[in-house]
């Protein structure tokens, strides 16, 4: 992803977000220790990618004075006004911005889609999965969008459409510096700098509910949604804004590391599909065969404490049915493990559409009662087809 396709950008380093001051001298050591501290998350997750990441070990720094390094959005941030939302912003259409975290020294391209209507909404914030940015789970974000959500969608640095660029380095050593140890809790850290955000702005700080925030992500994302619901494996990196959670394609190597999982508190919704397995990113020149088979993603609902989990099994789906993205006629840059069409993957993601949104209504509510999940659970079910495997206690 490069800068000037984002559009309006947005420097958060003024006031008065304290959020985002500058560090003074004397914290430095702990901001040190804090990077420490995120490469332990990618220790924990790295199994999802395999090999690859131990690689990236050897070729890039863990900790220290010198950022991780970025293999875009290297020119200059572009001018930019002081709110996400102006006055004359026009709400029917996704906004796009360009954050600058000081801290972490990374761009993070955010996408905002605001509701019209006047009901206070949840905020729910969405992780893509590797190689993918904005455009990720658009179909199921503008639904949670038209059902009265604001929804804001990330583009990790590093970890974004960045990996297909290869002017500069093979698509191997992309991925390599995508899956280097940092990654794995800079991202969580970006989703709660988005989130600190969104609840500073002018505008929408009057208009969400900031006791309603929920988050989503797939693979890459699933993970970051994992670790920032409280996961306890690693550095904790729970925020206790989030009060509902939905993994695509979750990932736990085995029963010992799905466990981590029993430390979540809030309401958590895995979904896969029945061919959700590994996944291969490749180009002309390279490829990387990555990700792990659907018995594993299963796991993190078995880890799950019950109770407040639910697992969602869809038939005819893979890894790449849950990016929402449409991957037909263009480069084939993901492996597929269905054949499908446009419109039988369309009929996928309404499914998924109509689902999350059930999810997002239930648990982004405020005085829910035993009879309201029970009408949540039940409406859910007749959404399904007759190969779906909904799974909740």
């Amino acid at each position: 992803m490069h800068e000037h396709p984002l559009g309006r950008g947005l420097d958060v380093t003024t006031e008065p977000m304290s959020v985002i001051k500058p560090l003074s001298e004397n914290i430095r050591a702990r901001r040190r220790q804090a990077l420490i501290q995120l490469s332990r998350v990618g220790i924990f997750c790295l199994g999802h990618y395999g090999h690859l990441a131990f690689a990236a070990a050897k070729s890039q720094s863990i900790v220290g004075d010198n950022p991780p390094k970025e293999t875009a959005n290297e020119a200059p941030l572009p001018s930019h006004p002081e709110r996400l939302i102006r006055p004359d912003t026009n709400l029917n259409v996704p906004i796009d911005h360009l954050l600058f975290n000081p801290t972490t020294k990374r761009k993070i391209g955010i996408r905002i889609r605001v509701p019209t209507s006047p009901k206070k909404p949840g905020l729910i914030i969405y992780s893509p999965g590797l190689g993918s940015g904005l455009n990720n789970g658009a179909p199921w974000c503008d639904a949670w969008r038209h059902e009265g959500f604001v929804v804001v969608t990330l583009s990790h640095p590093v970890t974004n459409e960045a990996i297909w660029d290869v002017s500069k380095q093979p698509l191997k050593a992309n991925l390599r510096d995508a899956l280097a140890f940092p990654q794995y809790g800079l991202r969580v850290t970006d989703c709660k700098f988005v989130i600190d955000i969104c609840l500073a702005d002018p505008y929408l700080k009057d208009i969400i509910d900031h006791d309603l925030v929920g988050i989503a992500g797939h693979s890459y994302g699933a993970l970051t949604v994992q670790s920032i619901a409280g996961q306890s494996k690693g550095t904790s990196q729970v925020d206790p804004r989030i009060k509902a959670a939905i993994a695509f394609s979750p990932t736990a190597m085995s029963p010992a590391t799905a466990n981590s999982m029993k430390t979540v508190k809030i309401p958590f919704f895995c979904i896969t599909g029945d061919h959700d397995n590994h996944v291969t990113f490749k180009n002309e020149r390279n490829s990387m065969r990555l990700g792990v088979e659907l018995s594993k993603r299963k796991l993190v609902y078995k880890g799950l404490p019950p109770g407040k989990r639910e697992q969602l099994v869809l038939a005819n789906a893979d890894h790449m049915s849950f990016a929402g993205e449409n991957l037909h006629g263009t480069p084939l840059r993901f492996s597929r493990d269905i054949k499908a069409t446009l419109e039988q993957e369309q009929h996928t993601w309404e499914k998924i559409s109509r689902i999350t949104t059930l999810f997002w209504q239930a648990h982004l509510s405020k005085n829910m009662t035993e009879a309201d999940l029970t009408r949540y659970r039940e409406a859910v079910r007749q959404k399904l087809g007759k190969e779906d495997e909904y799974t909740v206690d």
